[in-house]
């Protein structure tokens, strides 16, 4: 059960995240660093929540290594794109 207060937090965090990506937005190459903190803290909550999976008895072996599979393609992604911008600013 979710508990009302984690349910602010989420609600916080992600109206935080909505506000930072409008400001990247409009200025879209000053803030390409953000790619690689959203990217490396996707990757830890991702893992994070494997390894919870895992020992608490939710999910396979497999299941919680397609899931670092997946996290880490999609950390990866952040990272291309961080050095595609880098490329694109003269």
């Amino acid at each position: 059960m979710i508990t009302d207060a984690a349910k602010r937090k989420v609600i916080a965090l992600q109206v935080s995240w909505a506000a930072l990506f409008l400001w990247v937005a409009r200025h879209p190459f000053r803030g390409r660093f953000l790619l690689l903190f959203t990217g490396a803290s996707m990757w830890v909550g991702n893992a994070l929540t494997s390894v919870s999976l895992w020992r608490f008895g939710h999910g396979s072996t497999g299941v919680v290594v397609l899931n670092l599979i997946v996290g880490t393609t999609i950390a990866g992604l952040f990272a291309v794109a961080y050095v595609v911008g880098g490329l694109l600013v003269v």
